[in-house]
């Protein structure tokens, strides 16, 4: 499964914005004293970018009976389909090297700007499970505003996140780790990153 190749990959090198953020409780990976995740976390943030039922997805690829010519990721590529994820396309095509580069570039970007030491040392929120929650949430919606998902918007995205106040997240009376501060979260990234595609 891609999401999980991607949540090891990002947990084990060195210049991805989560290596060593990743816990996985079978494998007992060695992580960063001051903040960690669960990699369920990742996994589910990777997959909310490319699948609405990954169970299903995952059930038409390896189906051994089918009658279709297509094999793999290829069976998906259904103009029926009312999934609108929007790295699907990607997946599909097998394009997993466009997913890593978003991610990459994307989450690189928060670490600079709101994985600060001094907002960590403050207890940001957006490095709690809600928070990484919130961000691929944040994600989502931004990739399907684009018009086209390239590197031009991408980065015009990072660019437009950098307009925020990282020492927003650090008031933890208002983001609490809830879902209720989980949509906090997202709602103001939403209101205040003005992004123009």
């Amino acid at each position: 499964m891609l999401a999980v190749y991607f949540s090891e990959k990002f947990n084990k090198t060195d210049e991805y914005p989560f290596y060593r953020r990743l816990k996985n409780r079978v494998l007992n990976e060695i992580t960063e004293n001051d903040w960690s995740i669960s990699s369920s976390v990742f996994i589910d943030g990777v997959l909310s970018l490319i699948s609405k039922n990954p169970r299903a997805d995952r059930y038409t690829i390896n189906a051994i009976d089918s009658d279709e010519k297509e094999k793999g990721r290829g069976r998906l590529d259904n103009k029926n389909s009312k999934d609108k994820s929007p790295l699907r396309w990607f997946y599909i095509k097998g394009n997993d090297k466009a997913i890593e580069q978003i991610l990459k570039i994307y989450f690189s970007a928060i670490k600079d700007h709101f994985w600060a030491n001094v907002c960590i040392e403050k207890g940001t929120v957006l490095v709690r499970s809600v928070g990484i929650s919130a961000l691929f949430q944040f994600l989502r919606k931004k990739l399907m505003d684009m018009p086209k998902i390239n590197k031009e918007n991408i980065e015009k995205l990072c660019s437009a996140l950098k307009t925020v106040n990282p020492e927003e997240f650090t008031k933890n009376t208002e983001y609490t780790s809830t879902t209720v501060g989980q949509r906090k979260i997202y709602d103001y990234l939403n209101e205040n990153v003005k992004t123009d595609f």
